[in-house]
């Protein structure tokens, strides 16, 4: 649902949105229900017993005083005790309901598409699902509040009015006035507290982009004008702030005049009441106790409960826009490979990214099962994307993707990616274990079938001088690695894999030259007898490959060995003799990325 659209749904619907995770906690959500009105009928019962134990003193019936002081003591310890088990059960409902929907995000995230993801930046997506899901959390602490205090308020009305009719009629006639104004003083604070959400989510989003460029930001001088950039949406959020917090003030002096309005006017009355000899001192003093705690204390928490739903609404709308998002259809039948069948084949694809010009157009090639393929045209030209709508981070917005005759759309996605490694230049490693980063590969893999794949990948050699060899825990982003170990580390994932495609896209770019030889001699050895497709920059190591397309704006210009290629005299030759001067690598060295 479009951020546009959500404004425009009532904020009812919003909330209840929440109802089916309150419904998979059926047993707690039950018990809170129960014990929020036995608190209210027990609440009741303490003003009653100031009724009846003020009337006795006044009365001077010490004996009937004395017995209603025990038993009012003891339901007073028994208020203490239920008050206990309901914020108790409370606060176990909402933790319960809290780690489901955690849950829920964090499989969601998951199941998402690449190309969805990054509609988010990262700072912004961890905001989300931290900080507004933690402002979830504390405003369902408040969810026994809406069964609770419409309760007591409901009770004590009647009770009120079992005493005396004219004293309710004084607090229904003077409540009222104050409460829509509530409402309409506290509906500008959704929208205040929804661009309070963004902002602080953009700044967070700076600071990320901060640390993880320290590097750039020192080496070109950038401090300046990222501490201006910063200093610009800080100023910006203590306007929206201070904004927001003027607000409040204003709700909490409607909030007050709400409580003692009614308080003050059932008071005088009851005064009169009683000097009239209507009404007995102890009527007056259950009803003003009441007023305190069962009545005006309840208008004034579900008026809070307004306010407080207007602030946490952006926050609710925030979480539900990622959890809005579609995601990967899972699930699919199982692939087989076929010797009439390409293992990879692509059937007219166009695509763009985001509305923009075309990146690929009416796109066909077929690479067989065992050959080695690479592409290579000028930048900007598609080769990286093809490699993307191949893995399924991307979906064609025509024509058809396949890998061994298995059409990459829908459920057979997932099935897909079991068949395709792929090994880029932007290494990702997670901060666990050497062990665990290679065994990710594939789940329940042995330690002598990861330590099979280290060796193939020549990361067995230097992991063995780590001070725990494989159980050594890699830093955040591996600083504690070079490229090359890095890259080794990434190869060795595959290796496990063991996919009979494999993908390359520039996985020695990045590395100097002692490196890139360790990598590429484990690359080498890894596409043996695999399908390989490869985006080639350094056009001189792609001489021996069975096969090359030459992109040009979208589309294959050109297609045959080096050779032919050669003597077409053609876009590949004219880039093959601009890099005549670059030193010659192996068979798949160099990769080039771009769109």
């Amino acid at each position: 649902m479009a951020r546009a659209d959500r404004e425009r749904v009532p904020s009812w619907k919003i909330v209840l949105r929440l109802v089916p995770y309150l419904r998979s906690q059926r047993l707690w959500a039950a018990l809170t229900v129960l014990f929020s009105a036995i608190y209210a009928f027990v609440r009741i019962g303490v003003s009653y017993y100031m009724k009846v134990l003020t009337d006795a003193a006044v009365a001077g019936e010490y004996e009937a005083f004395l017995r209603l002081l025990v038993q009012s003591s003891g339901l007073l310890a028994f208020d203490l005790a239920m008050y206990y088990v309901w914020t108790h059960v409370e606060a176990r409902l909402t933790a319960y309901v809290m780690r489901d929907l955690r849950d829920e995000i964090a499989r969601h995230v998951q199941h998402m598409s690449l190309s969805r993801l990054e509609h988010y930046h990262s700072g912004d997506l961890v905001t989300r699902l931290v900080d507004n899901v933690s402002g979830i959390a504390s405003y369902l602490l408040l969810v026994a509040q809406f069964i609770y205090q419409p309760l007591i308020l409901a009770v004590s009305i009647v009770f009120i009015a079992s005493i005396n009719w004219k004293m309710l009629l004084v607090f229904l006639t003077i409540t009222p006035l104050s409460a829509p104004l509530y409402v309409w003083v506290s509906r500008p604070l959704q929208g205040l507290n929804r661009q309070l959400k963004a902002d602080e989510a953009r700044a967070s989003a700076l600071v990320e982009d901060t640390i993880k460029g320290a590097a750039v930001v020192k080496a070109f001088g950038l401090r300046s004008m990222l501490s201006y950039r910063y200093g610009q949406l800080a100023a910006r959020l203590q306007r929206t702030r201070l904004r927001a917090q003027k607000l409040s003030a204003y709700l909490l002096l409607v909030g007050q005049i709400l409580r003692y309005l009614p308080m003050l006017g059932t008071i005088v009355l009851g005064g009169y009441l009683a000097y009239r000899g209507e009404m007995t001192v102890g009527s007056v003093m259950a009803i003003s106790t009441t007023m305190l705690w069962c009545t005006a204390g309840p208008i004034e928490a579900l008026l809070a409960l307004v306010r407080r739903t207007r602030e946490t609404l952006p926050v609710i709308e925030r979480v539900l826009d990622v959890l809005d998002q579609p995601v990967e259809p899972a699930g699919g039948r199982s692939l087989h490979k076929g010797d009439s069948l390409p293992a990879i084949a692509f059937d007219r694809v166009s695509f763009a990214y985001n509305g923009e010009a075309p990146v690929l157009e009416d796109l066909t090639f077929e690479v067989a099962e065992g050959e080695v393929v690479a592409l290579v045209g000028p930048s900007g030209c598609g080769k990286s994307t093809i490699l993307r709508l191949l893995c399924g981070f991307y979906e064609a917005q025509g024509g058809t993707v396949r890998v061994f005759g298995r059409w990459l759309k829908g459920p057979n996605l997932t099935r897909a990616r079991n068949w395709i490694s792929i090994v880029t230049q932007d290494t990702s490693l997670f901060p666990l274990s050497v062990a665990d980063n290679i065994g990710w590969g594939r789940l329940g893999a042995t330690r002598g079938e990861i330590v099979a794949a280290a060796e193939q990948a020549n990361v067995h050699g230097f992991v063995a001088q780590l001070p725990r060899s494989y159980e050594t825990v890699l830093d955040e982003e591996a600083v504690n690695l070079s490229g090359g170990q890095k890259q080794c580390i990434a190869i060795a994932r595959a290796v496990l894999k063991d996919a009979p495609i494999l993908l390359l896209d520039e996985p020695t770019a990045a590395l100097d030259a002692g490196s890139e030889a360790i990598v590429q001699d484990a690359l080498d050895r890894f596409a043996e007898g695999r399908t390989v497709l490869l985006v080639a920059h350094r056009l001189s190591t792609i001489r021996n490959v069975d096969r090359i397309l030459v992109l040009d704006q979208g589309r294959i210009c050109e297609e045959g060995t080096h050779e032919q290629l050669m003597r077409m005299e053609g876009l590949y030759s004219r880039l093959y003799i601009n890099q005549l001067d670059e030193p010659a690598g192996s068979l798949l060295a160099g990769v080039e990325v771009d769109a």
